[in-house]
């Protein structure tokens, strides 16, 4: 069934938001230390003909009990027009060592590696500076298998400065594609504004290239394509403990195609 994956995840979802609101309700205190996003995202493609519309469901679970360790679950189910259905799941930690120091894991793996990993490692070294530590040093790096024995490596280094309500980011990606060692850069932009049960709005911007061989092709030969994203995310809080997000978005691969998409989401603290 074309939608079997997402409309599993979302009729999950909805079942498990349903099920925590009456028990917190019913509780009449919520700790608010944990957290469950429900969103839907499509996308157009253009060539529309060639590429047609991407649509993903997905669910993340966040546990934030214990200050110094925080957890998340996730779990997405893809369905493209031209590659077929997939399924991602990813675990992820937050850890605070030391009072300047905090890292980052995840671990993730999908079904379907036309477009998904087969197996997928990140990590993050985040150093804090500053008299009120609000000047955050990244250093990371990602492993990224796919089944065609395709594998990316990246390594990452960026600035985080925050300030009052507002959050300024710089990133810069180094990845290495094999077969071929072939080697492509990009640079993340990030403003972001806004406080918790409020609002927060975030505008990301993506340049770089894209580089690889096409090992998937009778002749295989390199390809190295301009691209850049663009995506507007917002979260608003209802309440102290509900609300609404959603996402605005548009990638160009120079040569090849541009996707417009959309996401929409709810989000329950508990």
């Amino acid at each position: 069934m074309k939608f079997k994956f997402m409309g599993f995840i979302i009729t999950l979802s909805a079942l498990i938001i349903l099920f925590i609101s009456g028990t917190v309700l019913a509780a009449g205190n919520p700790s608010n230390n944990n957290r469950i996003d429900l969103t839907y995202s499509y996308y157009y493609l253009e060539p529309h003909g060639i590429y047609g519309s991407w649509n993903v469901g997905t669910v993340t679970y966040y546990n934030n009990s214990n200050k110094k360790f925080n957890y998340f679950i996730q779990g997405s189910g893809f369905s493209r027009t031209i590659e077929g259905e997939g399924f991602l799941g990813t675990v992820g930690t937050y850890a605070d060592w030391t009072p300047w120091f905090y890292t980052y894991t995840d671990v993730s793996s999908g079904t379907n590696y036309l477009y998904l990993p087969e197996f997928r490692a990140d990590n993050n070294f985040n150093f804090k500076f500053g008299k009120n530590r609000n000047l955050v040093w990244d250093i990371g790096g990602s492993y990224i298998k796919y089944n065609s024995d395709n594998v990316n490596l990246i390594a990452s280094t960026g600035l985080t400065y925050y300030y009052k309500r507002w959050i300024l980011s710089y990133r810069l990606f180094r990845t290495v594609s094999d077969p071929g060692s072939v080697v492509s850069w990009s640079h993340l932009y990030s403003i972001a504004y806004g406080k918790r049960y409020w609002e927060r709005t975030y505008l990301n911007i993506i340049t770089g290239n894209e580089a690889y061989l096409t090992t998937y092709l009778p002749v295989v030969r390199p390809v190295n394509y301009n691209a850049i994203y663009v995506e507007v995310h917002q979260r608003i809080w209802l309440r102290k403990d509900f609300g609404i997000l959603g996402t605005i978005s548009y990638l160009t691969i120079q040569g090849n195609y541009k996707a417009f998409g959309i996401t929409v989401g709810i989000f329950k603290n508990f």
